[in-house]
């Protein structure tokens, strides 16, 4: 049976962390891999973490330079087939999921298994977010990585680069699609995981996003992606000045 690695990065997580070890420990699963990686929390995460600790593969608690640090640090450590990512506070859409997926038939060429997912609000209601068309992955994310299982055939390929703030992921995504194409990445037509959506990323935010992402295409030689954003930056720029015309 396929090894799947479940890797959860947290600090200071402890009204959030529960939820996601026994959603994690719930899985009808037979082979998974358990690792956390903690901050070096003193809010009595890691005491939470203790509780299962007779259930959980591998844990530590140690400072980082981060969460994508933090996450290098799990798919060091991890010796499964595949790796998951689900952090503090998000849980899985139910404890057959890994299961349903059925890794022993996934072809050798698929490196990157992605869904769907359900996003949890403050008011604590669900909402479904589908994930994007693989064409979408010249323009950005198409998928969040609590719904992504990634294959470590290529380990050396997945590490996230830490000179990255906030865009990281997509830069690993992107890069495993210049590296295997479209015939490398399958899609789960269901939801995968259930995210903790926080209350938006700030206008300041946003433009490290764009400017990450236009670092990230360039470096990647992804000309599509390089046309996005001339265009969005142009549109942005345009925008503004007629915000200024209108005072």
């Amino acid at each position: 049976m396929t090894k799947v690695s479940i890797i959860t990065v947290c600090y200071n997580a402890a009204k959030d962390i529960e939820k996601t070890i026994l959603s994690v420990l719930g899985q009808d699963y037979k082979n998974i891999e358990y690792i956390i990686i903690d901050g070096n929390s003193n809010d009595g995460t890691k005491e939470i973490i203790e509780k299962y600790s007779s259930n959980i593969t591998y844990w530590v608690s140690e400072p980082d330079k981060g969460i994508y640090d933090a996450m290098n640090k799990g798919i060091k450590a991890a010796t499964g087939q595949w790796i998951n990512f689900m952090n503090a506070g998000d849980t899985f859409v139910d404890d057959s999921i890994i299961s349903r997926i059925g890794f022993d038939t996934i072809p050798e060429s698929k490196l990157y298994i992605y869904g769907d997912n359900l996003d949890y609000h403050n008011d604590g209601t669900l909402s479904y977010y589908k994930a994007k068309s693989i064409s979408y992955i010249h323009r950005g994310i198409i998928c969040c990585h609590q719904s992504v299982f990634i294959s470590t055939k290529f380990k050396d390929k997945i590490y996230y680069d830490t000179r990255y703030r906030i865009c990281a992921d997509y830069n690993q995504q992107l890069s495993l699609y210049k590296l295997c194409g479209r015939e490398g990445f399958h899609y789960y037509c269901y939801p995968i995981s259930i995210y903790d959506v926080e209350n938006g990323i700030s206008a300041k935010a946003r433009t490290l996003l764009h400017n990450e992402k236009l670092k990230i295409h360039i470096a990647l030689r992804d000309i599509t992606g390089i046309i996005f954003d001339v265009y969005y930056l142009c549109a942005n720029f345009l925008k503004k000045l007629t915000w200024k015309s209108d005072e």
